[in-house]
């Protein structure tokens, strides 16, 4: 399992700087102004894999983004205005904390989400 921290942008410099220290170390860090109860209620109820979290057709978009296609051709395919393919393009990426088709392309490398 990857190792995460959350730091939080008002803590003192030295304290940000442990927290890399420790997730480069391998150990999980979160800042102590945030609750570990509710970062643990949270994991609980997220699913584990990113690509899980897609409706349907945000997966089908989400292949078709990653395999290079434009919305324009999304569209044609799947039977939907741009406009709806950019909404779908725009939760994927949300979903996935993904700012680039490239970052899309490499969460699905990782997760076993590349279509052959």
């Amino acid at each position: 399992m990857p190792t995460w921290g959350y730091a939080s942008k008002t803590q003192p410099v030295p304290e940000v700087i442990e927290a890399l220290r420790q997730v480069l170390g391998g150990i999980r860090y979160l800042a102590p102004c945030v609750s570990r109860d509710a970062v643990d209620a949270e994991l609980a109820t997220t699913p584990t894999q990113p690509l899980q979290r897609m409706t349907r057709r945000e997966r089908e978009v989400f292949e078709l983004l990653i395999r290079g296609h434009s919305n324009d051709e999304i569209a044609t395919k799947l039977f939907i205005t741009r406009r709806t393919v950019e909404t779908h393009r725009q939760r994927v990426m949300k979903k996935l904390s993904a700012r680039s088709i490239l970052e899309m392309q490499r969460i699905a490398a990782r997760h076993g989400g590349m279509p052959s």
